[in-house]
């Protein structure tokens, strides 16, 4: 779509939707966040006009950046325009229970929200049976439903049976309500 037609959609969508753009891969997968300024700068400011529209930038980093990259998340971190929001989400299973809790402090440092990629319907030893062959994830990552900041931001990868989703969305609905009664905002795909 061209920026007119996203502007004009934009103004007439009423209630609280905003776009949450992933970083491009060349910045967090090709150039693994070192030397990235240019690239991020160029990205955050071809879609500012979005203004009020615009929620978390989305950094998704590949599954080879583990724990010990954690300085060059810090680094690429600290040169972010401090006037938009961040998500970011880590896929080594290398973020178990201590590095999780460097990652935590680290984005809370900044003010980062941490992507929670929650998988688990499709975990389930009987979800694994219903999937018929489906691609099912390479690497199982723990599922932390903790928010490290004020924008909670939830990717929900559900079963295309929907019985297999209900139980982790009625758990996933008592917890989105805590956090709007605290007064986060939480985003949820």
């Amino acid at each position: 779509p061209t920026r007119e037609t996203l502007q004009r959609w934009s103004s007439k969508t009423h209630g609280e939707f905003r776009f949450c753009f992933k970083f491009p891969r060349r910045i967090s997968h090709q150039k693994r966040l070192v030397d990235a300024d240019f690239e991020t700068l160029q990205s955050i400011d071809l879609l500012s006009w979005l203004d009020v529209r615009l929620g978390p930038f989305f950094l998704q980093l590949p599954p080879t950046f583990g724990p010990s990259h954690l300085p060059s998340l810090d680094r690429f971190l600290e040169n972010l325009p401090a006037d938009h929001q961040y998500a970011v989400e880590v896929r080594h299973a290398g973020f178990n229970a201590e590095a999780a809790a460097d990652l935590y402090r680290l984005l809370a440092k900044r003010g980062i929200d941490r992507v929670i990629l929650d998988n688990r319907s499709l975990l389930a030893p009987e979800a694994r049976e219903a999937s018929d062959g489906a691609p099912q994830p390479a690497t199982p990552m723990p599922t932390h439903l903790l928010a490290s900041g004020r924008r909670p931001f939830i990717r929900y990868v559900g079963h295309r049976e929907l019985e297999f989703n209900l139980p982790i969305l009625a758990e996933w609905a008592v917890l989105i309500a805590q956090w709007i009664d605290e007064g986060r905002t939480p985003y949820v795909f």
